[in-house]
């Protein structure tokens, strides 16, 4: 049986939550404006938010290429459970740390 990995420490969550910050600021403004079609006042709560960081490969990717990813066991994990067993801790983080309760996204 595999050895369970262990949970990302308070560190490397928040080098996460940097990531998905970054991430939101490279696709937000495509996706509002695919959802708004020209309308500036369309917003997404902060769980799409959450929800479309965490499923697009960017937050992967973006993990893999910053001064973090020398940490291989970091990135072990980051590789073996960023969307599967350690997501729910992920956006416990990114909502209590990096997407704020009452935000709403937009233009």
């Amino acid at each position: 049986m595999a050895k369970k990995q262990p949970r990302f420490t308070e560190d490397e969550l928040k080098d996460i939550g940097r990531a998905a910050g970054s991430v939101w600021q490279e696709i937000g403004c495509d996706i509002l404006q695919a959802l708004g079609e020209g309308d500036e006042s369309k917003t997404v709560s902060r769980l799409v938010v959450i929800e479309l960081v965490i499923d697009c490969s960017r937050l992967e990717q973006m993990l893999k290429r910053k001064p973090w990813s020398k940490d291989a066991a970091f990135m072990a994990r980051v590789d073996d459970d960023l969307y599967r067993q350690k997501r729910s801790q992920i956006e416990q983080y990114l909502k209590d740390h990096v997407f704020k309760a009452g935000t709403r996204y937009g233009f």
